[in-house]
């Protein structure tokens, strides 16, 4: 995916989207981008619903886990939590472009660390 995004921006005559969605790169840029999403949504529904039957990481927070030792919240559970909190709770898009606004931060935020290293 970073690949696609890069080679779109090296690329001027690639970036208006009505002739890159039209190559084959713009179109294997919109199934890969159908597959991250279709995996976010699933790990949150699945989330959600480990939520709803009471297996949530958030019970071994506050009792101390197995070992007792305190665990910190997964990202998708505080927005999870926050969500529910709210008055007009958070939909599972707006959920999912989070989650993945939180991805690929991160992976941009290793690749610079890593490359800077070198």
């Amino acid at each position: 995916m970073a690949n696609l995004i890069i080679n779109r921006n090296f690329k001027i005559w690639l970036h208006p989207n009505y002739i890159y969605f039209n190559t084959a790169e713009g179109k294997q840029y919109i199934e890969t981008l159908k597959v991250l999403h279709d995996f976010t949504e699933s790990v949150i529904r699945e989330r959600k619903l480990t939520r709803k039957i009471g297996q949530s990481n958030s019970e071994a927070k506050e009792n101390g886990g197995d070992d007792g030792i305190k665990r910190r919240l997964a990202f998708l559970d505080l927005l999870l939590d926050s969500a529910e909190s709210q008055k007009v709770p958070l939909t599972d898009l707006e959920i999912r472009e989070e989650v993945d606004t939180f991805m690929f931060e991160v992976r941009r935020r290793v690749f610079l660390y890593l490359k800077r290293s070198n």
